[in-house]
């Protein structure tokens, strides 16, 4: 009886450790953020409030760069404008897979799945090359004439 509930604790201490560690990630790269809880990350929060709410008060009182874990799984939210452009122009090979946050890949065949094939699901050379495809259409030029369409 004893073996098996020194075995429990150990088992116990050893989960505990093991996602105290999962945790430190975003800390030891400097990057601030919401304490996590052991069970659940952030989600329990971004569950209880409206996740817009709740990423707003993060950046207000974290910054322009915030960290937060979904389960064990880190997550960085940059509203830093600089930052962005960098990333999405200079920087775009470099951050072109995502996290697929919506079940397994996405499917080949479109004609089962017709809107599977956009940016945010492509990953690799597929989304590269959808990716040079739509670009040039999102130029400030372009976008200054949908602004002024969309405002008539």
């Amino acid at each position: 009886m004893w073996t098996f509930a020194l075995l429990a604790v150990g088992v116990v201490a050893l989960w505990l450790l093991y996602r105290k560690r999962s945790f430190s990630f975003l800390k030891d790269h400097g990057i601030p953020g919401p304490k996590p809880s052991l069970l659940f990350g952030n989600m329990l929060e971004l569950a209880t409030k409206t996740p817009i709410k709740c990423l707003d008060e993060w950046c207000e009182k974290y910054g322009r760069i915030v960290g937060y874990y979904l389960g064990t799984r880190p997550v960085i939210l940059i509203t830093d404008v600089d930052l962005l452009k960098r990333i999405q122009v200079s920087d775009f090979t470099k951050f072109m897979n995502r996290p697929n946050l919506r079940g397994p890949p996405p499917s080949k065949d479109t004609k089962k799945q017709p809107f599977s094939q956009n940016l945010l699901q492509l990953r690799d050379k597929r989304w590269k090359e959808i990716r040079s495809i739509i670009t040039p259409s999102f130029t400030a030029s372009k976008m200054k004439q949908v602004k002024n369409i969309s405002t008539t």
